[in-house]
């Protein structure tokens, strides 16, 4: 199993239309987690040492597009 030195976990939570909280897959959550993927590979980061993955609800949807790394618990909010 690989040893990544950071894990970055984007929201991907979709609530579906008309839903009475906002979700960050309804704020552009997923095409910022390809970006992001993308420029890991543009930028060659050695392979097995930064992930990118999609997150279940972070339950801060209305604070915009929300993510965490970890190991460090080191928050992102209202990323565009």
């Amino acid at each position: 199993m690989p040893d990544f030195k950071a894990h970055l976990f984007i929201c991907g939570n979709d609530r579906g239309p008309g839903a009475k909280r906002e979700s960050c897959c309804s704020k552009g959550a997923t095409e910022l987690r390809e970006k992001v993927k993308q420029l890991c590979r543009e930028r060659n980061l050695p392979k097995g040492s930064f992930r990118v993955n999609h997150a279940g609800c972070l339950d801060v949807c209305e604070q915009g597009i929300a993510a965490v790394i970890y190991p460090k618990a080191e928050w992102h909010l209202n990323l565009k």
